[in-house]
């Protein structure tokens, strides 16, 4: 076999040792690249970046042979994503050392003092940090090399940290790092892809359907929350006396602030800065010690979890020089949601030793977990109500009423499924059933969501507020939609709108546009005009079809779009449903409401922003019956007049190899537009439609 130009030949070079090529910083200690370090012979000549090494450890050596992951059958090179080639993941890898060593001074920093013991400091550093590399990069096969490299790193990555504080100021920032470390120690796990080594999804995060919660999303429920608690004694705090200033002083520091299941305290990072703020402007020294000392509580499953949540914690305040403060087995603690509220009152006395027994703010993102089989035997050994209802953060919804005291505060981050579910009807009920306020804010996950698009859920916060038996109990914002360049402003902009008396008994809490469109709602429930389902016969020969998901608009058609076979031959639709109705007038003057802004509206209201189901379009709380007949014969025949116009109006989309067609209902906006502005009329709601449309624009709709 001849060398190529340059006179080497392919396997000239295998197993010599090359350089690293890669940037690492000196100052994290690392005696050579993590990835050579991991084992085994570095790259052979002649083999390009991004083929895997064989199965089994890291250090398991390359693949000689070029496979189809890297080469296509002519030879030439495969085009790599850039996104996910190996030179992505080892930016994540680098950018992720880069915070670890960083944690690392500033903790070095908070807990170093005269009466502590280095070699004590640099043990647990190694230890915490140690444990969360292995999680970091845990797979099958490659823990026991990862763990030797540990063993073998943590020392010299350790050396420099002391001797380095002296030039490198404390970074409290690097809290926050620390806290999503918790979350990417559950999201991610390295592991061999098609392409070679890359971060795969982690099990156990699914297992345990924990996410790490935006910065925002945490100052926002944290503002509601303990922000609320804090604001009365704000307000007294200018000119206030030395005496006034002792006393709000021992008021705030009697504050008591839980996160249960905390993960890695993002919650409680969030207390922590809020509460410190009102301290500094106290004029308490060390303000953000004092609220570890005096505020916040924690507990979780995961020791590993607390043992990131006391770091981050510990980080935050490392710009304030004192003693050790001590978190884990005291303020944090490992504990069970499932073990039930006296439980957590075992835990934690000193809340409930109070006249007014219970914590002032309860607020976290709970686990989005199945409740079944060993799970609902424990959540009913511990009497919770919602443990029927199959969804673990429903028994986190029930707790806020047990932990809280009367004037206290809650704040969780659940599904959006608690204002619609069947399953969840339960936990609604003791929602009603409670004499504090609620207050949902909703949120779509299209185009942006709360969290990144990985998590695929849409979410609803639910703040829970004081007891107050006379006031509104709940209230409700849209179903919000939001670009990621709207996201800035996202909270200042949220509306509520009252929604008491409206829960729906099959459809849940509504989500209404407008406080306008509330009050119609409420309107409608005490002077009825029926539903669409009371002019429905189930055995009718005029079918309304309805496409059973939405976004921007419902379809519906007095016939079925055409979809075709990979072969060109016609197929039938599978994602469709239908109403049917006994006379052809009732059907289109039915297509005729639901097709525009009205249609859309209530569906946007009581639905779960995808789905269109049966249940939800017999309820929309028309009959056309009721109408006028003159009323009734003109939206039939603009109900036939749009039917016709879609026809000439099919999108198509690839589906496995199917061409599935949908009628595009926008073309005909000004059919619907008449249809709207005619059932307002005979309403009386010209008003109102003028508000519903201008509240969809305002959500990314198009009504």
């Amino acid at each position: 076999m001849r060398a190529p130009p340059g006179g080497r030949g392919p396997g000239a070079d295998r197993g010599r040792r090359r350089p690293c090529r890669l940037p690492w910083p000196r100052r994290l200690g690392f005696r050579s690249s993590p990835l050579v370090a991991l084992g085994g012979r570095a790259r052979p000549r002649g083999v390009p970046r991004g083929v895997p090494r064989r199965a089994g450890a890291l250090g398991g050596g390359w693949v000689s042979k070029l496979g189809a992951a890297s080469r296509r059958k002519d030879g030439t090179a495969r085009p790599r994503d850039a996104a996910r080639g190996p030179r992505a993941e080892r930016a994540r890898v680098r950018a992720l050392a880069s915070a670890v060593c960083e944690a690392r001074l500033s903790l070095a920093r908070s807990l170093g003092g005269a009466d502590e013991d280095p070699a004590r400091l640099e043990a647990r550093v190694d230890a915490l940090l140690a444990a969360f590399w292995r999680r970091r990069f845990a797979d099958e096969g490659a823990h026991e090399d990862l763990s030797e490299w540990l063993a073998a790193q943590g020392a010299a990555a350790a050396a420099p940290a002391l001797e380095a504080l002296r030039r490198v100021p404390p970074t409290p920032a690097s809290a926050e790092r620390l806290a999503r470390a918790h979350e990417i120690v559950l999201t991610r796990r390295l592991g061999r892809g098609p392409g070679g080594w890359r971060l795969l999804p982690s099990r156990l995060r699914r297992r345990q359907a924990s996410y790490y919660t935006p910065r925002d999303v945490v100052d926002y429920v944290v503002e509601e929350t303990v922000g609320a608690l804090l604001e009365p004694l704000e307000a007294t705090l200018a000119g206030a006396s030395a005496a006034r200033r002792e006393a709000l002083l021992e008021r705030a520091s009697s504050l008591a602030v839980l996160e249960p299941a905390c993960g890695g305290g993002a919650f409680l990072l969030g207390a922590l800065r809020r509460l410190r703020r009102f301290y500094r402007a106290l004029g308490v020294p060390r303000p953000g010690r004092h609220a570890l000392e005096h505020n916040l509580y924690g507990f979780d499953l995961d020791a590993r979890a607390l043992d990131l949540a006391e770091l981050s914690l510990l980080a935050a305040v490392s710009d304030e020089p004192g003693p050790l403060v001590r978190l884990r087995g005291e303020r944090l603690l490992l504990g069970d949601h499932l073990d039930g509220p006296l439980a957590c009152r075992d835990r934690y006395p000193a809340p409930f030793a109070r006249p007014a027994p219970g914590f002032d703010a309860v607020l976290g993102n709970p686990p989005y977990a199945p409740l079944r089989g060993e799970l609902r035997d424990r959540a009913r050994c511990a009497d919770f109500a919602t443990a029927g209802d199959g969804d673990l953060y429903a028994t986190f919804v029930e707790g806020l009423e047990a932990l809280l005291r009367p004037e206290g505060r809650g704040g969780l981050v659940v599904p959006l499924s608690l204002g619609y579910s069947v399953r969840l009807r339960r936990a609604r009920e003791l929602v009603l059933a409670s004499a504090r306020a609620w207050r949902l804010a909703n949120f779509d996950r299209i185009p942006s969501g709360l969290f990144p698009a990985e998590v695929r859920t849409r979410s609803t916060i639910l703040l829970a507020g004081p007891r107050r038996p006379k006031e509104p109990r709940v209230a409700s914002t849209p179903l919000v939609r939001f670009a990621a360049r709207e996201r800035s402003r996202l909270f200042e902009r949220l509306a509520y709108a009252s929604v008491d008396g409206l829960h729906h008994e099959e459809l849940g809490w509504p989500r209404p546009l407008s406080p306008c469109q509330a009050e119609w709602l409420g309107r409608l429930r005490s002077e009825p005009l029926g539903r669409l389902g009371d002019a429905e016969a189930p055995a009718g020969p005029h079918r309304l079809y309805f496409k059973q998901n939405s976004y921007a608009f419902l379809v519906v058609a007095a016939e079925l779009p055409p979809a075709f076979a990979p072969d060109g031959a016609a197929t039938p639709q599978t994602k469709y449903s239908a109403l049917r109705f006994a006379d052809a007038d009732l059907r289109d003057a039915s297509l005729a409401l639901l097709a525009g802004a009205w249609g859309y509206a209530w569906w946007l209201t009581y639905g779960d922003g995808f789905d269109v189901t049966r249940q939800l379009l017999r309820a929309f709380p028309l009959d056309p019956r009721r109408l006028p007949p003159r009323v009734l014969s003109l939206l039939a025949r603009l109900g036939v007049r749009i039917q016709s116009a879609v026809r000439g109006h099919v999108a198509f989309k690839r589906n496995g190899g199917k061409r599935i067609g949908t009628f595009d209902l926008r073309a005909c906006r000004s059919l619907t537009h008449r249809a709207d502005e005619l059932l307002a009329r005979a309403l009386g709601a010209e008003e109102l439609l003028s508000d519903v449309r201008s509240a969809l624009s305002r959500t990314h709709a198009a009504g």
